[in-house]
């Protein structure tokens, strides 16, 4: 059912991302069923912490761009607004919202979304984020964190103390994860921003394969790429994927192939 709707990809290697994007909310409900708490947290929250603490977590905005992409995001945020919620709200926070608030025997949501055990919010990058995951706590009832975020009030190099204070909530992060049985390991942490690293600058070849004449890469295409980043509770699962469309296009381009 989650692959009925998504659009024609036209690279041999997005059907191998995308085949990774529709099994990995299988590989949450395993995790879950194995008694591992699944947390709901968000994209911009540095995901290399939680891949380094092994943590099953479902990057909320991931699961829009999914229900997006099946185009059904329309249905969901209704659902949303049906509750009250303003359509001035982020399209990406209604969209999740709704899907939580969908009928429990909804099969598409049960496809994509796997209820939490844990919230990590956050104010960043907007107060519809933190409003969302609020909501999201009082929904379900979890136990969650709150990663404050500072409001940026400089023009180009945070301030020490700024970045002081990011770096103490994200230390209490930890604390909260480690009180919920995961375990942290620096080294481990090292190892995931150095994936991090290695990915962005695959990225960066990617966008300038994109740039090429005949175009290499449809919009579809080139959407799954980051999604897929996103969604990987597996950073080396993502990196060699995307390695692999980096080659792709590579051939494209020297081949002439729009």
């Amino acid at each position: 059912m989650v692959t009925e709707r998504a659009p024609r990809k036209q690279l041999e290697t997005s059907q191998k991302v995308f085949d990774a994007i529709v099994t990995f909310p299988g590989r949450l409900q395993q995790a879950k069923d194995e008694g591992r708490p699944v947390v709901w947290s968000s994209i911009l929250i540095p995901p290399e912490l939680m891949h380094a603490m092994d943590v099953p977590v479902v990057a909320v905005e991931g699961v829009s761009a999914i229900v997006s992409m099946m185009q059904m995001s329309g249905t969901y945020c209704q659902v949303t607004e049906e509750t009250g919620f303003s359509r001035d709200v982020c399209a990406f926070q209604r969209c999740y919202m709704g899907c939580a608030l969908a009928d429990p025997n909804d099969l598409f949501v049960q496809s994509v979304l796997t209820p939490p055990d844990l919230v990590v919010a956050s104010n960043f990058c907007c107060m519809s984020s933190s409003k969302s995951f609020l909501f999201t706590v009082d929904h379900y009832k979890v136990p969650y964190y709150f990663l404050d975020t500072p409001l940026r009030t400089w023009n180009d190099v945070a301030p020490q103390e700024a970045v002081q204070y990011y770096v103490s909530q994200l230390k209490g992060l930890i604390r909260f994860l480690e009180e919920h049985g995961f375990k942290y390991d620096e080294d481990r942490l090292k190892h995931e921003i150095d994936l991090s690293r290695r990915t962005l600058l695959v990225r960066q070849e990617i966008e300038k394969y994109a740039t090429a004449i005949p175009a290499p890469i449809a919009g579809f295409d080139g959407f799954l790429s980051p999604l897929l980043v996103s969604q990987l509770v597996d950073g080396e699962t993502g990196l060699r994927l995307l390695e692999q469309q980096r080659d792709e296009l590579k051939w494209r381009v020297e081949n002439n192939v729009g």
